[in-house]
């Protein structure tokens, strides 16, 4: 009591009494005594649980309460609360009390102790003992013949004499449980069902295992078992919830947390005198009787989780629990299943974010409505709380709540404690609220209450405000048909451009013929003065039309990277210094005055490199077109906390007021620029409006005629780093050509040209057209051993027999495409090492990753430096070179450890090139078959051609394209290595030319000094 001066007492329905004092006020006396104790270790008491994790239970002839914890056991006297702690220190899992009185105490890697009343250590039986096949017990149990049983995880079922001799050992692994059956048959749970054990003919019977199971959707992780008398068993799971299985016909009926487990997780199972079944949990303890689920959670401190197989029953008919948090001991007769009453009634209804000035007035009609039943509430006020209980002080813990709002929840809420209910933006109706208190324990329905709710609609659902939204669809509905036809006239203008874009495509290979031999004839120099004069105008001309194409794919490119735009953070000092550069010889050469201006900080902004480099070019590419010799053209760059701004001008010949209406919408040149004969296609600014949408960026312009223009870009600024972002492809150092020659009738077949000389590196050109063809094999039949073909059919019937060391396509072929052939060599795995560089005329992004998906090394543009092209080429068979010589020194190299060849470290680096894996076997199995016949004189390269099911042909390309050898220098070398290694171990230099299958020890002896500069009897 809060205070002593007790001026009323009183008593209500449920028996309660509540009390008025002077001083204290009102306290209330619950009279309800609990059948239940709880035992817990109090810190700093030795009169206490050793610890709270109590992992087994039992009691002991003298009546002694034994607890297995996670620091050791502690023994309680109930009759003078005594407590005693043996063991200390040690992880006790499980105890048993056998026929004699003493003690077995299971742990966790400290195998079994065997203990007498007073808690002595009788014996102690351990694995290193070859006692116990593990030192980790779960489950100890004594049959009626004083015959022990021990369960474990790791370790097998073991059967003990009673002086804890081994007599048998169950293949039986991961056991939780461990229960008697009959006079010889034991029950064992495991994670994979459970076993049936027959001790006297030792036989073994699994049950509710998973397989069996799996197809019910049942756990068959089995912690806890009580056998019925009619066939059936009890099954306790972890995560399965309770099982009622039959074990003849395999039938199970299953009580989960649908059914009213406080949680799917089983731990002991026992019945009591009354026949029902209790069951400890993952969160507390159940009850069930006949099939009825009732949770004791509400008996106060009992919901606790419960450890596995932690149960006793005491000889007084009490049931002892062991849980991580103390130990729970139960009067089982006395917990019977209640019915009570506990009124339900709404308290109190909340608006959100009600009016200050109002807020009094508006609880107290809430309140009168409430109590009415029926709440009405203006739409403004939608958002609302309601606040409910159930009061029955004895079992408050047992009550809880579900509630519906008809008309806007579809199904009842969850059981919960919680009294009150929130609801957020409800439509304006009529809805009805029910609200029920259950009884948790049972889930029986106490009582249910009614409140009718009515929100009122908004003032934008009201007549005249839907007269407005006509009005409103109809002006819209006039713009959306003025924007289709503006968007159908776009459509039609963009089919103009995609025609020229096409025209550009079909155009690119023509120019590379052009282009290409030009270039080649400009390094000429016997050519007479007119010739070159002819060249120059050829090659001029030639670039201009090259840059009128590549301006139109450009544009095309804006497109595709509208779709797939990768932004980085830019630093736009960088960008705007490089175009400066960029654009510096030319207005040297066309006396322009190029200034750029930035502030000294770093400006950077999110996008993407390359067409913000577009943007700049096209500004300033008009800008020093349109301004005449003497002019200035001026960048510069300015910023502010969140934007940066771009600024592009000149004292050009400006854009005629009539002509400002085009700019940013349509291809379009202004008279004035006509005039002027500058080169233009009137994309350009077209393009940078599509560029600024891209950016999600801001362009605006002022210009006069005969004064100049000024462009100005504004960028949202970014702060993070700049990246470093490697600079847009610029088409430089093209090929400047010529027409190809009339060709004689002999190159014009389109048939393989074979060349004999097999020295050279082999280089297979696949090409439709004639002329290029016949191009490319000029250019490099110098270096190389050349073969060309006109289609992708003809290169897969040349690659059966043969094995090049490169080969070079182009994409657009009839029949098989060049990345079709590229892909088909790089699948097949018997050329999938053979480097593949595709040639096209397709520069956008999608078919570049195209080409490089189906397995290309290499993807090319036309038109192509043909010097580029070369050092390309040339460097895959370089690398392809490299290759060789790691492969050589691998192969090498499970001979055993060996000496640096010197050809070896002239030609390459000791890098680690992976190779294609069919290609590393293919080497490996030659290198095997050499190996395995070394002392075989006869062992040729025929022999190895055969033994290799190839052609000598195909054979010798192969290994010569992967090894950089012949066949006869590749067997010729893995016998020389073989040599050395056994000129190390000792032998004679006869024995080791023998057995090398080398005949002529004088001429095994010449081509050992050959390769290692030692005659074989002084190499160590």
């Amino acid at each position: 009591l809060r205070g002593n001066g007790i001026y009323a007492v009183s008593t209500d329905r449920q028996g309660n009494i509540w009390i008025g004092s002077y001083s204290g006020g009102v306290s209330v006396a619950i009279l309800s005594n609990y059948p239940t104790r709880i035992l817990k270790h109090e810190k700093g008491s030795k009169n206490s649980l050793a610890n709270n994790n109590v992992n087994g239970l039992e009691e002991d002839s003298n009546g002694n309460l034994w607890f297995a914890t996670d620091d050791g056991i502690s023994i309680l006297n109930e009759k003078s609360g005594s407590w005693r702690h043996v063991l200390k220190g040690t992880v006790v899992v499980t105890l048993c009390r056998t026929h004699n009185g003493s003690i077995w105490a299971g742990t966790y890697g400290d195998g079994i102790y065997i203990l007498d009343l007073n808690g002595r250590v009788l014996r102690h039986l351990t694995q290193q003992q070859e006692e116990l096949t593990t030192n980790y017990i779960f489950h100890i149990r004594q049959d009626p013949d004083g015959d022990i049983w021990v369960g474990a995880h790791n370790g097998w079922l073991m059967l003990l004499d009673k002086d804890g001799r081994p007599k048998q050992t169950y293949d039986i692994k991961w056991i939780h449980s461990i229960e008697m059956v009959a006079q010889n048959q034991v029950g064992v749970a495991t994670v994979n069902g459970f076993y049936l054990v027959n001790k006297a003919d030792n036989t073994v019977e699994n049950y509710a295992s998973f397989p069996e199971f799996q197809e019910q959707n049942n756990s068959a992780y089995i912690i806890s078992m009580l056998f019925n008398e009619d066939s059936t068993v009890w099954l306790g799971t972890e995560g399965g919830g309770l099982n009622l299985y039959n074990i003849q016909t395999g039938e199970t009926k299953v009580f989960t947390t649908r059914e009213g487990l406080p949680s799917d997780d089983v731990y002991s199972l026992q019945k009591d005198h009354k026949g029902r079944l209790w069951a400890s949990t993952g969160k507390g303890l159940v009850l069930m009787d006949d099939y009825r689920v009732s949770n004791l959670n509400y008996l106060g401190d009992i919901d606790k989780e419960y450890n596995k197989s932690a149960f006793i029953r005491l000889s007084d008919g009490r049931f002892a629990y062991g849980s991580t948090d103390g130990a729970v001991i139960v009067k089982p007769e006395a917990i019977a299943q209640i019915d009570y009453e506990a009124p339900l009634r709404f308290t109190g209804l909340n608006i959100d974010y009600p009016e200050p000035d109002k807020d009094q007035d508006m609880r107290r009609r809430l309140y009168e409505m409430l109590t009415k039943g029926e709440v009405k509430l203006a739409y403004r006020h939608n958002s609302f709380s309601i606040d409910f209980e159930s009061i029955n002080h004895r079992f408050q813990r047992d009550i809880s709540y579900m509630h519906i709002l008809e008309a806007y929840d579809k199904t009842w809420s969850n059981s919960s404690d919680d009294g009150t209910i929130h609801y957020t933006n409800v439509a304006p109706g009529t809805y009805l609220l029910k609200v029920r208190n259950l009884r948790r324990s049972n889930g029986e329905i106490i009582s249910e209450e009614n409140l009718l709710l009515t929100i009122a609609e908004p003032w934008w659902n009201s007549w005249w405000a839907w007269l407005f939204y006509i009005t409103l669809a109809a002006t819209f509905l006039y713009y959306i048909f003025r924007y289709n036809s503006n968007r159908l006239q776009k459509k039609h203008d963009e089919d103009k451009i995609k025609f020229f874009i096409n025209t550009a495509h079909d155009i690119r290979t023509p120019v590379t013929l052009i282009m290409a031999p030009l270039e080649d004839l400009n390094r000429s120099s016997e050519l007479s003065e007119k010739a070159r004069y002819y060249l120059k105008l050829a090659r001029t001309n030639t670039q201009k039309l090259h840059s009128l194409i590549t301006q139109l794919l450009e544009f095309e490119k804006v497109d595709l990277t509208r779709q797939k735009s990768v932004t980085h953070s830019l630093s736009l000092n960088n960008i705007l210094a490089e175009a400066t550069a960029g654009f510096q010889p030319y207005c040297d050469n066309k006396q322009l005055n190029l200034s750029l201006n930035m502030p000294d900080e770093e400006v950077c902004i999110l996008g993407d490199r390359q067409i913000l480099s577009l943007l700049l070019d096209n500004l300033l590419s008009n800008a020093c077109k349109y301004t005449r010799p003497g002019g200035d053209v001026a960048l510069s760059l300015s910023c502010t906390k969140r934007k940066a701004t771009i600024t592009v001008k000149d004292s050009g010949i400006g854009i005629p007021e009539k002509d400002r209406k085009y700019l940013f919408k349509e291809v379009h040149r202004a008279e004035n620029a006509l005039i002027s004969q500058e080169e233009g296609t009137g994309f350009g600014l077209l393009q940078v409006q599509r560029i600024i949408k891209i950016l999600g960026a801001k362009i605006t312009f002022q210009t006069e005629e005969n004064k100049g223009s000024t462009f100005v870009v504004t960028l949202k600024r970014t702060y993070k780093k700049a990246e470093e972002v490697a600079a847009p492809r610029t088409e430089t150092g093209l090929l400047h050509t010529f027409s190809i020659p009339e060709l004689p009738e002999s190159d014009r077949q389109s048939e393989v040209i074979k060349h004999n000389d097999k020295s050279k590196d082999t280089l297979l050109i696949v090409e439709d057209h004639e002329a290029l063809r016949y191009y490319l094999r000029q250019t490099f039949e110098k270096d190389y051993r050349v073969v060309d073909l006109a289609n992708g059919q003809g290169a897969l019937n040349y690659l059966g027999n043969e094995y090049p060391d490169l080969i070079l396509s182009d994409v657009m072929m009839p029949g098989i495409q060049g990345d079709e052939l590229c892909r088909m060599v790089k699948e097949n795995p018997e050329t999938s090492g053979i480097p593949f560089v595709l040639l096209t005329a397709k520069t956008n992004h999608d078919a570049t990753v195209e080409g490089l998906k189906k397995g290309a090394d290499d993807y090319i543009p036309k038109p192509f430096s043909t010097e580029i092209l070369k050092l390309k080429v040339q460097g895959l068979i370089e690398n392809r070179k490299r290759q060789r010589a790691s492969l050589m020194r691998e192969v090498l190299s499970q001979l055993g450890k060996t000496r640096r060849l010197e050809e070896d470290d002239k030609h390459a680096e000791d890098d680690k090139t992976s190779l294609p894996e069919n290609d590393r076997m293919f080497v490996k199995r030659a290198s095997d078959l050499v190996l395995a016949n070394i002392s075989n004189s006869d062992f040729n390269i025929d022999a190895l051609c055969r033994e290799m099911a190839m052609s000598r042909t195909l054979f010798y390309s192969r290994l010569k394209s992967l090894t950089g050898k012949s066949p006869q220098e590749f067997i010729r070398l893995i016998r020389l290595q073989k040599s050395a290694e056994m000129l190390k171990e000792g032998k004679t230099v006869t024995e080791t030319a023998l057995d090398c299958g080398f005949v002529n020890v004088k001429y095994f002896s010449s081509l050992f000094k050959q390769q290692y500069g030692v005659q074989p009897s002084k190499y160590r």
